[in-house]
C-alpha cells in the first residue's frame, strides 16, 4: 500500500508540475477536407491554419520559395506567416518579371534572368495573387496569416503536431475553395488528439492552369 501510495502521490507531483509549466501539455490536430459522404477530398497546394484566440507578439525569421520552373509557379499556391521572406528563383533559360497588384503585398520585380533569386518580405496578413508580365499564364497565389500554425498538403489532410491547449479558429485555404468553404470552425484543444472535418457545401471551383498558350511561346527573344 505504501508503495502504491507513494506511485500515486508521484503521478500528482508530476501533473502539477506540468500545469504549472504552462506548456508543458500539447496536443496533435488533424484536419480533414471531405464530401458529402464524408470522403476525403484531395486539394493539391491547399493550406489550413490555426489562430489561437491568445497569440502572444513575436517576430518571425522564416524563408519560403517559389520558383518559375517551365514557365510556371511552382508552387503555385503558398502559406505562410506575416513576416516570411519569399525568394522568387528563376530556373528557366528565359527571363521573368514577377509581380502584384494586391493591396496586403504590391512589388514590381522587373527582368531576372535565369539563377537570379529576388526576395520580398510579406509582413501583413491577406492574400496576395502574383503574375509574371512576360508570360500572362502565369498565376500563383500567396496567404499570409498571423500565426505559426500552418500546414499545407496535397491529399486534403492537415496534421499539426505540439499544439497548446486553448481556444481557436481554424482555417481552410485554397484558391478552389468557395468563400462559404473559407469560413472557420471553432475548436478547443486540451491535452489529446483531435480531428475536425471541413464538408464541401459545393464543388471545388476550377483548377487554375498555368499552361502556355502555344507550344513555340518559348522561341520568342527575351
Amino acid at each position: 500500500m505504501a508503495r502504491i501510495g507513494l506511485n500515486l502521490l508521484s503521478m500528482v507531483a508530476l501533473l502539477l508540475g506540468g500545469s504549472a509549466l504552462g506548456g508543458a501539455f500539447a496536443a496533435e490536430v488533424n484536419v480533414v477536407l471531405v464530401d458529402a459522404k464524408e470522403g476525403k477530398v484531395s486539394l493539391q497546394g491547399g493550406g489550413a491554419y490555426l489562430l489561437p484566440a491568445n497569440l502572444p507578439s513575436s517576430t518571425v525569421s522564416a524563408t519560403a520559395e517559389i520558383s518559375q520552373r517551365q514557365a510556371a509557379f511552382r508552387p503555385g499556391t503558398l502559406l505562410i506567416q506575416a513576416g516570411t521572406e519569399v525568394v522568387f528563383s528563376n530556373e528557366d533559360d528565359f527571363n521573368h518579371h514577377v509581380y502584384s497588384f494586391s493591396e496586403v503585398k504590391s512589388f514590381d520585380l522587373e527582368l531576372f534572368e535565369k539563377g537570379a533569386a529576388p526576395k520580398i518580405v510579406f509582413d501583413k496578413a491577406g492574400e496576395v495573387a502574383i503574375g509574371c508580365n512576360i508570360h500572362d499564364w502565369m498565376a500563383g497565389f500567396i496567404k499570409v496569416v498571423d500565426t505559426p500554425y500552418i500546414a499545407q498538403s496535397d491529399d486534403g489532410d492537415w496534421r499539426f503536431s505540439n499544439i497548446p491547449p486553448g481556444e481557436y479558429q481554424v482555417y481552410l485555404w485554397h484558391p478552389r475553395l468557395s468563400k462559404k468553404d473559407r469560413q472557420p470552425q471553432s475548436l478547443v484543444v486540451k491535452d489529446t488528439p483531435v480531428e475536425l472535418h471541413f464538408r464541401l457545401s459545393k464543388k471545388l471551383l476550377p483548377k487554375i492552369e498555368q499552361k502556355a498558350p502555344s507550344v513555340d511561346w518559348f522561341e520568342e527573344d527575351y
